[in-house]
């Protein structure tokens, strides 16, 4: 019964998310799903709240890339300002190369052996690897008319800059574009694209325990999963399957609640933000005074529920008792296993100082690297069963 539940809300949120779509920071599809998800923890009986900060609202235009009188296929960065440059091409393959060159005026093409990863935002504070700051400072500094940068991939490319903070226009082109790109290729771009100021809300629901039940010395369980896309994704394996989760997760668990009472309190926060500068994961932060103490068990669910599965669990300050506890719960609902430290989600909000922390992600979560920020990222990606899985484990650890 409780699996027939599980299965019905993971498939009716899933579905509701994938209505909305691309939902960036900022952006009027991102305040709609904030809003959907507010009233689906109302609804189930959450006292929610919404943690709200200033941003950017990026609206892209058109982006056109040409050389020789051929066009080429181009995507604006996000977060790029307007242009309309031209010039011969530049085409630098190393941070020294770069170093050493001219570049003020120029079509600076940044070769694919820089490009094979996305390049941090200069002022993003977790995760910042000194030849990311190095190769945004160059840029800065030497101030060409327009950055292309070259994929090392033909399909599937991300786009290399996601910079609020980055005043130069940028576009990224798939490696089969190189070619047209050589030294002195005469280049032009132009790009059309808005940038407005806005806000976005962090949403989260809190369910406390009923009158009269003694805590036991418990404290808080929070479970979380990041709303936000990048721009040119529709989110589904990145993140709506896990939304979805922990959307049918807080039902089942406030059914649960309604039903025995007691056990811990519990929080479910969805950040808008963990694609662009983390925002969303700053203002939660700051509307509990920065504290996370009160809080004795942490999930994050991140890009879960990716075929053929299985979904892949890994934990930081656990015993090795109180794990094999949680993976026996798991195994218990579904097909679960165990996966290597991965550290590139919203969980470095808790283990740093401590907590019991869970993060729930597809087996080899790396293989859909080149799927998951861009128009692929579609529900082909997601099997829901393995999301119905998780919600029912999230319901399962929520109870204690």
């Amino acid at each position: 019964m409780e699996r027939d539940a599980a299965m019905g809300a993971v498939g009716r949120h899933f579905e509701a998310l994938m209505e909305i779509g691309e939902r960036p920071v900022g952006s009027a599809a991102g305040a709609r799903a904030e809003a959907y998800v507010e009233a689906a923890l109302a609804v189930a009986g959450f006292e929610t709240a919404r943690a709200e900060y200033p941003c950017v609202d990026w609206r892209p235009g058109s982006c056109r890339l040409g050389s020789g009188g051929e066009e080429l296929p181009a995507s604006a960065n996000p977060y790029s300002p307007p242009v309309r440059a031209s010039g011969p091409a530049l085409p630098v393959s190393s941070l020294e190369e770069l170093e050493d060159a001219e570049i003020e005026g120029a079509m600076l093409v940044l070769g694919p052996e820089l490009c094979g990863f996305p390049i941090m935002p200069k002022l993003f504070e977790y995760y910042n690897p000194e030849e990311h700051r190095r190769l945004v400072s160059l840029i800065e500094a030497g101030k060409p008319a327009a950055v292309l940068a070259v994929s090392p991939h033909a399909r599937g490319v991300w786009n290399v800059f996601n910079d609020p903070d980055l005043g130069v226009a940028s576009a990224t082109v798939p490696s089969t574009a190189a070619p047209r790109l050589a030294r002195g290729s005469r280049l032009e771009l132009e790009i059309e694209a808005e940038a407005r100021p806005s806000r976005a809300a962090t949403v989260s629901g809190l369910l406390r325990r009923g009158p009269g039940v003694a805590s036991g010395g418990r404290g808080r369980r929070l479970f979380c999963a990041h709303l936000d896309t990048k721009h040119y994704s529709p989110g589904a394996l990145d993140n709506g399957a896990s939304v979805a989760a922990l959307l049918a997760a807080a039902e089942l668990a406030a059914s649960a609640a309604a039903r025995g009472g007691g056990g811990a309190e519990l929080e479910f926060v969805f950040y808008m933000g963990e694609e662009c500068m983390a925002g969303g994961e700053k203002a939660w932060l700051a509307a509990r005074g920065g504290a996370v103490g009160d809080i004795e068990l942490a999930m994050n669910c991140d890009g879960a529920g990716g075929r053929p599965g299985p979904t892949s669990l890994c934990f930081f300050n656990f015993g090795e008792e109180e794990k094999a506890a949680v993976l026996g719960k798991a195994r218990s609902v579904g097909g679960f296993d165990e996966m290597e430290r991965w550290y590139e989600s919203d969980h470095y909000l808790f283990w740093p100082a401590g907590i019991p922390t869970i993060a729930a992600t597809s087996a080899d979560p790396h293989r859909f690297d080149r799927l998951i920020h861009g128009p692929a990222d579609l529900p082909g990606l997601v099997e829901l069963g393995l999301v119905a899985e998780l919600a029912l484990l999230v319901a399962e650890l929520a109870r204690g």
